[in-house]
């Protein structure tokens, strides 16, 4: 059975479900058990799933995933300045700040939300507000403290180790007071 209006297919039962050929506006709550998307699509407002979810051409979800992103296979070699041989997920902040940031943030907890509550990986803006130039931060939380910047790699390639701002190739920082700032080991021990 199909749909049509002004002669134009807008939805049609098929033997695998419902193809729609339109948008699709849905105002209120509305409970679908399988649902499969092809093409453009744009979703605004809030959308939950209490299944899997797989974003890839057969729908494979890997082991006890929720999320599973299974991009188009590629033959072309990596390439850091070319998107096209590694940008699978693109996570975007558009704001105009000199150091606003986008990431994602890892929660082990039984309690709720609470935005100090995680640890993660973001890009920071490097002190201005034009171009592109982002640092990577890694953010973690101790028991019972505060999350904090632990190490932080520059747009510029310099790594700061608990020091946000290196001011050479690698500064490693102590800490806290009585701490060693790096050890070396050699050999065996």
């Amino acid at each position: 059975v199909t749909l049509y209006h002004n002669n134009v297919p807008q939805l049609a039962t098929t033997t695998a479900g419902v193809s729609l050929y339109r948008d699709l506006d849905v105002d209120g709550h509305t409970n679908l058990d399988n649902v499969s998307i092809a093409g453009v699509s744009t979703f605004t407002g809030q959308a939950r799933f209490s299944g899997d979810v797989s974003i890839s051409s057969n729908g494979t979800v890997h082991g006890v995933s929720k999320l599973t992103v299974l991009p188009a296979n590629r033959t072309t070699a990596f390439s850091a300045s070319d998107g096209d041989t590694w940008h699978d997920i693109v996570l975007k902040q558009t704001g105009s700040a000199t150091n606003n940031a986008v990431g994602i943030a890892f929660e082990t907890s039984t309690s709720g939300y609470h935005k100090n509550a995680g640890t993660g990986i973001a890009a920071v803006k490097n002190g201005t507000n034009s171009d592109y130039g982002s640092d990577l931060v890694f953010i973690t939380r101790p028991q019972s403290a505060v999350a904090a910047e632990r190490l932080r790699i520059t747009s510029t390639g310099r790594i700061g180790i608990n020091d946000p701002d290196p001011s050479n190739q690698l500064i490693v920082k102590p800490p806290g007071s009585g701490h060693c700032a790096a050890k070396v080991i050699s050999g065996d021990g």
